[in-house]
């Protein structure tokens, strides 16, 4: 008998994995992929997916386990980002650089310290956020 494979843990080290940046597989909005139990594509929120260390190992691991005709995934970079606080109750705003970006950091004390030095502590919040960056066809 063949044990079924259980893909639950992340592949990311940490101390707190729910706090995790990296890459995340979005099977649906706002649900991601969390394992394969008993031949089943586990859903789940962003805190409880399976991360990886980059868009290619992400990639990889879709072709090669997750091979279902018409699938299709969105492979989504998690990082922290400066949310305005007057839309933290609807549809996220998120602030913008110079440049008209999204301002994203790989740690949450870096996105502290953009938010102190351009002093926006009362005009924003740093969050957790899955940005869409490619989207897979499993043909």
């Amino acid at each position: 008998m063949q044990k079924d494979k259980t893909y639950g843990k992340n592949c990311l080290e940490g101390q707190f994995p729910h706090f995790q940046t990296g890459y995340v597989i979005e099977l649906e909005p706002r649900q991601y992929f969390s394992g394969i139990k008993k031949g089943c594509i586990g859903k789940a929120p962003l805190e409880k997916a399976v991360h990886f260390q980059s868009l290619r190992s992400a990639e990889h691991f879709v072709h090669r386990n997750l091979g279902y005709i018409g699938l299709r995934v969105q492979l989504c970079r998690v990082c922290w980002t400066l949310v305005e606080t007057e839309s933290l109750e609807s549809e996220w705003k998120f602030l913008e650089d110079k440049d008209g970006s999204v301002v994203k950091f790989a740690a949450y004390q870096d996105a502290e310290c953009y938010r102190r030095k351009e002093e926006l502590q009362s005009l924003s919040m740093v969050e957790l956020y899955a940005f869409r960056e490619k989207e897979l066809l499993v043909a």
